[in-house]
């Protein structure tokens, strides 16, 4: 299991981060998330031989959200 932390430009909204973590825990591969709505941070735990960060990054951009920042967790 990888673990990764994306750090959004900003989240406009609570509503926003519960979008973007529903959409996220639909997707194969992806066994938990968390969505800081404060601090605009997404944490990810997933399967990385049945999806990857760029799949994800992907995501949440055409949620139309920007990801700052990828790293490891």
């Amino acid at each position: 299991m990888e673990k990764r932390i994306f750090q959004l430009n900003q989240l406009s909204c609570p509503t926003c981060a519960k979008k973007i973590e529903t959409v996220l825990k639909k997707t194969n591969g992806v066994e938990e998330v968390s969505v800081i709505f404060t601090s605009s941070k997404v944490k990810v735990e997933y399967n990385e031989t049945l999806v990857e960060a760029v799949e994800l990054i992907d995501k949440i951009h055409r949620l139309g959200y920007r990801v700052m920042e990828s790293k490891k967790a």
